[in-house]
């Protein structure tokens, strides 16, 4: 397609065009340094897992975590356990392929596990609800009993969804919870897009990764992968479940987590404000002396000041139902 002609314009009449494209830049800019504050202190949310994940460890100190940036170990700075308000984003799996299993009633199943989870949330959280197949639906728990599961899995296309409804959040802590078996057939956004997306915000991805009792579907198989690498990439947690009672204690564990938060903080050493990336690495040793099992944390950051402005994702089309507010 040829590009668009556009006739001669004076210098001067593009200074309000150039003035609102500064501010997109500034808050692109600020968008993709999510893990920089005014004193440039990197904050890192971290969970720990004791016991092969069996169990949480949620009465550690300062002194038994180091953090390390592109592997060089920083000085702590700032250490939290404080129970924050968190921005929900529940992104729930209604595809056909959440029939069938436990009982004929999967979905019902699932509701039970969220309604366990939801009982833990602060007075102070927000909360929305994308109900999601080939479609995607933006509403409330109550309606979610009268959602039948039908159509293909738009998965990849709920996580961008959620992630750019968490522009309107006002609570620091941003979290989406994948509740599906991780399946994704109907996307029109791609892994590495979405991959790239997270991390140039600060949106933590915790998921339930649900196990049916037939033989999957390719993209069920993979399912668990794809769940994992989100989590890994955003510091979340997944937890694979099959079982009814499994998916409740799945469900009752994300709450704990999420209500339990280390939060460390450290002034970097490299103090290059070059829009590079930054790997983060957390290590613990627990009270007794022996090592964590494994430690959640968010892969990295990118260095403040890049040097041009990292590309969004350009819209695709995506279908969605009735637009909601936090409530």
């Amino acid at each position: 397609m040829k590009a668009a002609r556009f006739p001669f314009v004076c210098w001067y009449h593009l200074l309000p065009v150039l003035f609102v494209v500064s501010l997109l830049v500034v808050s692109l800019l600020a968008e993709s340094t999510w893990a920089q504050t005014a004193d440039d202190l990197v904050l890192v949310n971290v969970t720990v897992a004791a016991e092969y994940g069996k169990r949480l460890a949620t009465k550690l100190k300062q002194e038994n975590f180091q953090i390390f940036e592109d592997n060089r170990l920083q000085q702590l700075e700032f250490f939290s356990t404080d129970d924050t308000p968190i921005s929900l984003g529940v992104l729930f799996d209604v595809s056909a392929s959440m029939q069938g299993s436990h009982g004929g009633d999967k979905l019902g199943i699932t509701r039970q596990g969220l309604n366990e989870f939801l009982q833990a949330s602060n007075p102070r959280d927000e909360l929305f609800v994308i109900a999601f197949s080939d479609h995607l639906l933006v509403t409330k728990i109550p309606e979610l009993p009268h959602l039948q599961a039908k159509g293909r899995t738009a998965l990849l296309d709920a996580v961008y969804l959620g992630i750019e409804k968490m522009r309107d959040a006002h609570n620091a802590r941003k979290v989406l919870l994948i509740i599906s078996d991780g399946g994704d057939n109907a996307s029109r956004y791609t892994e590495s897009e979405i991959k790239k997306r997270l991390k140039e915000v600060d949106v933590q991805i915790d998921s339930i990764c649900l196990l049916g009792s037939g033989p999957p579907a390719p993209e069920e198989v993979r399912g668990p992968r794809l769940l994992n690498e989100l989590s890994d990439l955003s510091g979340g947690m997944t937890i694979v479940a099959g079982q009814a009672d499994e998916i409740l204690a799945a469900a009752k564990m994300l709450a704990e987590a999420l209500r339990n938060p280390y939060v460390l903080g450290y002034r970097p050493k490299n103090t290059a404000r070059d829009g590079t990336w930054r790997k983060i690495g957390v290590k613990v040793v627990l009270p007794n002396g022996s090592k964590a099992h494994h430690v959640y944390a968010r892969a990295g950051y990118f260095a403040p000041n890049v040097p041009k402005a990292t590309s969004a994702i350009s819209g695709k089309g995506i279908v969605v139902g009735e637009k909601s507010s936090y409530h």
